[in-house]
């Protein structure tokens, strides 16, 4: 398997790369000490289309793929701006995946332009209350946890597959390199939530196919939902 950057990404990387030499440490450096939004790079990115880097090309955008949106939010927090760098793109690149992918006509009419303009941002919610940013302190559960015996080691929650290549082993791979890294760090028990046998779900995050964590040695411990299960597995320490 292949893991090279394809010309027309190596491109893509070079020219974000030369954006972001515009703006020095010394830039990352007053925004880590002073807070404030990146404004500037986030209206260089957007004069030159990047913001719609993943979005249709018939609401201004380039309709490229999520493994050329990951190129480039890769090109931006290596070039020293790090992840509040890469904050000021990824979630309206990301974020509104899903209205590219389901959203009606109207709603992307309604949401792509602009934010592929550069004259509106994305954002994320937190909906509790008294959690602010501090997502750590979430109170609220999860329905993964209902009938759990015990809380896992480990948990394999997600892992981005782009959509043309799911189906060809790179899930397996990436869930076979999770467990030898737990079993390099002490092993333990390890729980994952694979997607329901019969589907591959449209967004650009994929949680790996049941039949791809049992061919690891996971077994079904409990159901979410009517067609999802929790997995586990003991990994042993490596020696």
């Amino acid at each position: 398997m292949n893991f090279a950057l394809s010309e027309e990404q190596q491109a893509i990387r070079e020219a974000i790369e030369r954006i972001c030499a515009r703006f020095p440490d010394e830039y990352w450096l007053k925004k880590d000490k002073e807070g404030g939004f990146p404004a500037e790079l986030h209206q260089a990115l957007a004069r030159d289309g990047w913001l719609g880097i993943a979005m249709p090309e018939e609401y201004g955008g380039s309709g490229l793929g999520i493994t050329e949106a990951a190129v480039m939010m890769q090109a931006i927090a290596e070039s020293g701006a790090g992840f509040s760098g890469a904050s000021a793109g990824h979630m309206n690149i990301f974020g509104l995946n899903p209205v590219v992918v389901f959203g009606t006509p109207e709603q992307k009419q309604r949401m792509l332009p602009g934010l592929i303009a550069g004259r509106e941002r994305a954002c994320f919610a937190v909906t509790e209350p008294n959690t602010g940013l501090n997502t750590t302190r979430i109170k609220t559960r999860a329905a993964y946890e209902k009938g759990q015996t015990a809380p896992p080691d480990w948990r394999i929650a997600c892992c981005f597959v782009g959509k043309g290549h799911r189906r060809r082993g790179v899930a397996t791979a990436a869930l076979g390199g999770a467990v030898d890294l737990i079993a390099g760090l002490g092993g333990g028990t390890v729980e994952g939530y694979p997607e329901d046998a019969g589907s591959v779900p449209a967004g650009f995050l994929f949680n790996g196919a049941l039949s791809t964590y049992e061919q690891l040695g996971f077994v079904r411990d409990r159901k979410i939902g009517k067609h999802r299960w929790v997995v586990r597995r003991v990994v042993e320490p490596r020696s």
